[in-house]
């Protein structure tokens, strides 16, 4: 089995983002746009402004929900909130797929994370996957709490913007592929 083409899709869209952006940067110079765009769209990235990254977020959850059922693992949708007597909004299942390892389900927790980050750039300039790794220990640190009192594993899956995923996430697709 063969990784969906729409999840690769949704990765390389930034090559054609940047040139959208390198357009509307000409029609900056002369005059005819009305709003300062970075010319690299680098800013459509991580502007929460009209929701493209929790499109990109939905998509990929989407396409790697698809991935699954064609594997027939029957994965399930946004699953985790409120499942807690404290009322607990956090969902830590983007994608749940049941009987994943030793009869317990994988709580997959999608994540994309940008190495341009001022926060991340010496690390991820200096060591490949350096902000997909960190992305894991993030969502291990907030998921593997709520993930255990619900019999789950957390899976991360953390991809950078410009396409590098996270070791988990490398091996959880390998493992649906098969």
């Amino acid at each position: 089995m063969e990784v969906p083409q729409t999840m690769l899709q949704v990765v390389v869209t930034f090559k054609e983002w940047t040139n959208i952006y390198s357009r509307l940067s000409t029609d900056i110079l002369t005059g005819s746009a009305p709003l300062f765009i970075d010319i690299h769209g680098y800013h459509a990235l991580i502007c929460h402004a009209d929701g493209d990254v929790v499109t990109r977020h939905n998509r990929l959850r989407d396409s790697f929900a698809d991935f699954c059922r064609r594997a027939c693992l029957a994965p399930e949708l946004e699953r985790g909130c409120g499942l807690t007597s404290t009322k607990d909004r956090t969902r830590p299942a983007d994608v749940l797929v049941p009987n994943w390892s030793l009869s317990c389900s994988a709580a997959f927790d999608l994540k994309v994370i940008n190495p341009l980050n001022s926060s991340f750039l010496l690390g991820a300039s200096m060591t490949s996957g350096y902000t997909a790794e960190l992305g894991e220990k993030d969502k291990h640190s907030k998921n593997d709490i709520p993930c255990t009192e619900r019999g789950w594993v957390c899976v991360p899956l953390v991809v950078e913007v410009f396409g590098g995923w996270g070791n988990e996430a490398q091996e959880a697709l390998s493992r649906v592929a098969k």
